[in-house]
């Protein structure tokens, strides 16, 4: 799922520098139809990054 290839993604990134970088990748593999859909990408980002602490 989406889901599990960002939390795999993300556990492989460990600064802010990969994170944008990460950002930037993720719009260009799954670009949004809707603003929206960009917004809750985002937003599951940084619903998964706390939970590498």
């Amino acid at each position: 799922s989406l889901l599990q290839d960002l939390h795999l993604l993300l556990k492989e990134i460990n600064n802010y520098e990969n994170l944008k970088l990460f950002r930037m990748l993720t719009f260009k593999f799954y670009m949004p139809k809707k603003a929206t859909e960009l917004k809750h990408l985002q937003c599951l980002a940084e619903e998964l990054k706390p939970l590498e602490d």
